[in-house]
């Protein structure tokens, strides 16, 4: 029999004592399933009571309170008092009307799944090492096919990269140690590179610190000659070896090509050549019997290296405007990265204190997404913002 609580219910105790006397007229009784799962609920109803009675349980409930009523504070603050009646003839309206973005994630790195690939060894150089740097020199190696092209640049070459690479403008010309090399424009060198590319199947990008470096460059340029759809279609991800070396092999004191090279192959090479990289790299990886299995650990999707690089970009643009905070001590440098991480700038941070002073830059700060908070629930840099 259900257990009766003694917590004011009588209509529902009424209504069950009624249904068994039904039972008893009728000569019915619940089968023996029905009586297990009765007592069942009997005392799932008895350990919720006594949970939600205890310690830990009032704890809960106070944490889920101030939980909402956080959430509920951080959607005020973003919203303003857009419904508020008459907001469009008050003299804050602008600040009061606009609205704050919700907070941004960085993307969750998402591997390639697991199936069969071909790895296609991968390098670039660049006139710098700037954001806006220009690839000159792109190679690519798979077995006994390669690929090699080289790209007059728009802009100069700056010296560290031309000692590094050898690579000069002279006379309008590139040139490779003072030799002139055949240019193409960057246009015909990706669409080269993506017909070279759909002669694999399933071809996967494998290049030593692509994440960091070639990936980036590599995808922006294809996104400056429309080119970026049919890349994704072709090219199932990147593998990063830098990493994959590291997991492997832990605890060398280097782990640039060339020390990895040294090391296992035993070889000297004329590294910052992209097409000497490359057939480097692919001995290095054969001679350490590197299966597909471990560079899958290490890899990424395309649509994830896309996605990552327009969150970075926003980065980019929010932290120049906080560059006056991180100036004057207001905010450190990484949590100025945050803070702009998170979808935030200087014009936010601005409405929000507007708009409640310190409790609003703490609400906005605290607001929690996806089950991780905004930027900082550190009160000392809740205090400094404001």
């Amino acid at each position: 029999m259900f257990l009766l609580m003694e917590d004011g219910r009588r209509g529902v105790a009424d209504e069950i004592i009624k249904v068994c006397l039904v039972h008893k007229e009728n000569m019915l009784s619940p089968s023996r399933s029905c009586q297990i799962y009765g007592r069942m609920l009997d005392k799932k109803t008895v350990n919720m009571t006594e949970q939600t009675k205890s310690k830990i349980g009032k704890l809960k409930r106070i944490k889920q309170r101030e939980k909402r009523a956080n959430k509920i504070s951080a959607t005020e603050v973003r919203e303003g008092a857009t419904y508020q009646k008459d907001i469009a003839l008050s003299a804050q309206a602008e600040h009061q009307t606009e609205e704050i973005p919700e907070p941004v994630l960085c993307p969750k790195l998402n591997p390639v799944s697991c199936g069969e690939y071909t790895p296609v060894i991968f390098d670039i150089e660049t006139t710098s090492a700037y954001s806006t740097a220009e690839i000159i020199q792109l190679s690519a190696v798979s077995g006994e096919q390669q690929f090699e092209g080289y790209i007059l640049p728009n802009q100069p070459i700056c010296r560290i990269a031309s000692e590094k690479t050898h690579l000069t403008v002279e006379n309008g010309k590139l040139c490779y140690k003072g030799k002139a090399v055949q240019c193409v424009p960057k246009e015909t060198c990706m669409q080269k590179f993506l017909y070279f590319l759909q002669a694999f199947d399933n071809p996967i990008l494998v290049g030593h610190n692509s994440r960091s470096f070639d990936c980036r460059y590599l995808i922006n340029s294809l996104h400056d000659c429309s080119l970026i759809n049919q890349f994704v279609l072709t090219v199932a991800g990147f593998v990063d070896t830098l990493p994959l070396f590291r997991s492997i092999y832990p605890g060398m004191r280097s782990y640039s090509q060339e020390s990895l090279t040294n090391k296992f192959v035993g070889k000297e090479y004329e590294a910052h050549n992209t097409t000497a990289d490359v057939l480097m790299l692919q001995t290095l990886l054969e001679t350490c019997n590197v299966l597909m299995s471990i560079l899958l650990e290490h890899s990424f999707t395309s649509d994830w290296m896309i996605q990552y690089l327009h969150y970075r970009k926003q980065q980019s643009f929010n932290y120049s405007t906080l560059i006056c905070l991180v100036n004057n001590k207001t905010l450190s440098k990484s949590m100025a990265q945050k803070v702009a991480g998170s979808g935030l700038t200087y014009r936010h941070l601005h409405i929000a204190y507007k708009r409640g002073g310190f409790e609003s830059l703490r609400g906005l700060f605290t607001e929690e997404c996806g089950g991780v908070t905004r930027v900082t629930k550190s009160e000392k840099n809740h205090s400094k913002c404001s």
